[in-house]
């Protein structure tokens, strides 16, 4: 997955790397990037494993993808709890798409629409 910069005018994407510990899906932890403050962690529990869990001793991460309506509020609750915009959505449902936007977290979606501005502007 990629994020866009916006830097003097010049948009350049940049690589997400996965947490490993992710299982697959949509919903993901950027390696590296999760500071371990467990907000995340404490909005979906049952989706998400913490640093006391991980193979890696790394932050957060996803240990399940979310099924249902209450699963995917929940980890929608987590990516827009996440201080760091580690946790972040990779999927394309407009739904989701929508409901982060309404959480003021669509910076930490991967996908985006053509007519959708860069994500950040340096």
């Amino acid at each position: 997955m990629f994020r866009t910069l916006k830097i003097n005018g010049n948009i350049i994407p940049q690589k997400i790397k996965r947490h490993p510990d992710n299982v697959p899906g949509d919903f993901y932890v950027s390696c590296d990037e999760c500071i371990a403050c467990e907000a995340p962690y404490h909005e979906a529990p049952e989706l998400m494993g913490n640093s006391y869990t991980s193979k890696n001793n790394d932050g957060c991460y996803f240990k399940k993808q979310p099924v249902t309506p209450e699963e995917i509020e929940q980890a929608c609750s987590a990516v827009c709890v996440s201080c760091v915009e580690a946790v972040r959505y990779a999927g394309n449902d407009p739904e989701i798409l929508h409901r982060l936007e309404e959480l003021n977290s669509r910076s930490s979606c991967d996908v985006y629409y053509e007519t959708d501005p860069p994500i950040y502007e340096l």
